[in-house]
């Protein structure tokens, strides 16, 4: 499963800057310039993790330490580099969870680099015994979010490494189906449903899975190749009735008050044995809209995530209900943070 990259050495490139800058900041000029490209920093820094995992492993080398944060922020950037698929498209996913051993951490926050190898080499196995066990069709891993245990004894739990698993899809530009704002379509809330408008059929969707499309980070507008750190995922969901059993959710209301009056993150009651609740273009409008403003846009209040402040990247939209007694239905919002950094291919 593990894919073969090449290390991607950009060209040094001199970025033209526009001459709106203070005379007086000629020395921070020279400075910005004279800093290496950020492709060439993180290429370089895949490049020593992988030789020194290479002489550890051969037993050249079994000294040296790093910091715990330092040890988190290369698993992400490595793991991204070498496992994560996510260029290839998938519309159905799901969130998964490796566990690999913390190592010992000493009195000054450090790790020895053998132990990082280690963890390295635990999580390798554990995701290609979990890749092939997968029996649900979502074999395509992608975007690795590493998670350090919280407290002091550290080296008493594991670390989780929370991905996403996917069904590999053929891509549809989202005009084809719909053009988002939503125009002259109504859907049911999930399960796939499709239209409740009769005269259209729009069969293996619904309004969650739509909503999703609008959201998706599309790769099909970029070639070469990408660099993640600081992966982090976040659900958020707009009732706090049931957030006593699911300690992980965070309770959201949009940030304004609109007139819709299903909104797919709200409490909807009384609907025990009743027709699932459908969504027209007023609805799912203002949904969209809540998401955009309140996370992909840069302005928003959920823009960045709350551990390491890392920016939105894509969202997935799911639905949940209540099993007994049937009296909601409601949609958690699964959103995915990342830093990364985009480096054209050279030609």
């Amino acid at each position: 499963m593990k894919r073969t990259k090449n290390l991607l050495i950009a060209t040094t490139a001199i970025v033209a800057i526009v001459a709106t800058l203070f005379v007086g900041c000629k020395k921070d000029k020279d400075e910005t310039e004279n800093q290496p490209d950020k492709t060439e920093v993180l290429a370089n820094r895949i490049k020593a993790f992988q030789k020194l995992r290479n002489a550890i492993n051969s037993g050249a080398k079994t000294e040296g330490t790093m910091t715990v944060d330092e040890m988190r922020e290369m698993l992400c950037l490595v793991s991204n580099y070498e496992h994560s698929e996510h260029e290839t498209y998938c519309l159905n996913t799901t969130l998964d969870t490796l566990h690999v051993a913390m190592p010992t951490v000493d009195m000054d926050g450090y790790v020895s680099e053998t132990d990082v190898v280690e963890v390295y080499n635990a999580y390798e196995t554990e995701l290609l015994d979990r890749m092939g066990s997968v029996g649900d069709n979502m074999d395509v891993p992608s975007l690795f979010s590493i998670v350090l245990p919280s407290g002091e004894a550290k080296e008493n739990d594991d670390i989780e490494i929370i991905f996403t698993r996917g069904q590999e899809a053929v891509y549809e530009p989202l005009s084809s189906l719909i053009n988002g704002p939503f125009d002259g379509i109504c859907l049911y809330w999930g399960w796939e449903l499709g239209s409740c408008n009769s005269s259209i059929g729009i069969p293996g969707t619904d309004a969650a899975v739509e909503l999703s499309r609008c959201f998706k980070f599309d790769y099909s507008a970029y070639n070469g190749t990408f660099y993640f750190w600081d992966v982090e995922y976040v659900d958020y969901v707009g009732t706090d009735s049931i957030l006593s059993g699911h300690a992980n959710w965070n309770y959201w209301e949009p940030g304004f008050v609109t007139d819709c009056d299903q909104w797919l993150f709200y409490y909807l009651g009384n609907l025990s044995g009743g027709p699932e609740p459908c969504l027209c273009e007023d609805e799912l409008n203002c949904e969209y809209v809540n998401i955009k403003n309140d996370f992909s846009l840069s302005s928003g209040s959920k823009y960045y995530s709350p551990t390491y402040g890392s920016p939105f990247f894509e969202c997935r939209i799911a639905g949940i209900y209540d099993k007994n007694p049937r009296e909601f239905r409601a949609h958690l919002l699964h959103v995915t943070y990342a830093n990364y950094h985009y480096a054209p291919y050279q030609y």
